[in-house]
């Protein structure tokens, strides 16, 4: 193998890299937004969006299905990881059909959290580690059957 047959190689192994850190979605692709006091993550790429911090919402909450900006819809397919940790001052969520997703220690510690509501067309197939622990106050969560959904650690 020539030296300059190596070289050209490497080369191109360099020239793939950022390439492939982008499958995922690069940090490019993110933008982030705040609408009815709710932060989200929106993915141009794919166009979804991921609500990351609620933390600041009291009472009644709504997960839409959808969001737009800037004239695009973005699904809200994700509750980010810690969206809502030790929000007291949360009563309900309802959650919308897009939603496949509750991240880690989403609704940790939501100590005056009493319902959580699905769409009976949900998607939603995970819940995350400790995603509803210390939501002492919990009293039903209505969930249509799912065989794919992750058990649910309180």
């Amino acid at each position: 193998m020539s030296v300059r047959f190596v070289k050209i190689y490497v080369a191109l192994i360099f020239s793939m890299l950022p390439i492939l850190c982008m499958a995922e979605g690069s940090a490019s692709d993110l933008i982030r937004i705040e609408q009815d006091s709710m932060t989200y993550e929106l993915n141009s790429k794919n166009r979804t969006a991921k609500l990351v911090n609620g933390k600041s919402r009291k009472g009644r909450v709504l997960v839409p299905n959808t969001i737009k900006h800037k004239a695009r819809r973005y699904k809200v397919t994700e509750i980010g990881d810690r969206a809502f940790y030790s929000n007291c001052k949360l009563k309900s969520i309802t959650i919308r059909d897009e939603v496949t997703r509750i991240g880690n220690q989403a609704f940790y510690d939501c100590s005056g959290l009493d319902s959580i509501l699905f769409s009976d067309k949900t998607k939603l197939d995970t819940i995350c580690e400790y995603a509803l622990k210390g939501c002492g106050h919990l009293k039903y969560m209505l969930l249509k059957e799912k065989e794919t959904l992750t058990p649910i650690c309180i």
